[in-house]
């Protein structure tokens, strides 16, 4: 049986310097695991977050959100620490960001998921989202400099 855990919400990233370090260093952990894009941005520190914390305080994982337009929500980072994953706690970091955006005034929540993250897309699936959009990335050759 697992050690239960509690979620936790924040207003911002900015509020809370110790949760955006904690953010920051999953977000890199997730590049590296290829769940992020390696060229993507990390946290800004203007987004709502929530956070999976153990009984003994260690953060097991978090999302960040933050509000769109026409009452849409953005969930943008999801992550889970490796050894606390299968227990759950990206489903209800998930439900918790719902919740909030709900507070928030909003009536969806959108994310993206890269092809390469199959346990995302399983969650997602397994969750009742539904796909709205394919995006498409075209690689640009830099053109070779000329001097005139």
């Amino acid at each position: 049986m697992h050690d239960p855990f509690e979620i936790n919400s924040g207003i911002s990233l900015d509020n809370d310097a110790s949760m955006m370090a904690v953010a920051a260093r999953a977000f890199a952990d997730g590049q590296a695991e290829g769940a992020f894009p390696a060229d993507r941005d990390g946290p800004t520190g203007t987004e709502c977050y929530c956070s999976a914390v153990s009984v003994d305080g260690q953060i097991l994982g978090f999302a960040t959100w933050y509000p769109l337009n026409h009452g849409r929500a953005w969930l943008d980072l999801l992550y889970v620490e490796t050894f606390a994953r299968r227990r759950g706690i990206a489903r209800a970091l998930v439900e918790h960001v719902f919740d909030d955006a709900r507070a928030a005034g909003c009536d969806n929540v959108q994310c993206g998921v890269l092809d390469s993250a199959s346990h995302s897309l399983s969650l997602m699936n397994a969750m009742g989202a539904m796909s709205i959009a394919q995006i498409f990335q075209f690689r640009l050759e830099q053109a070779a400099s000329t001097s005139l």
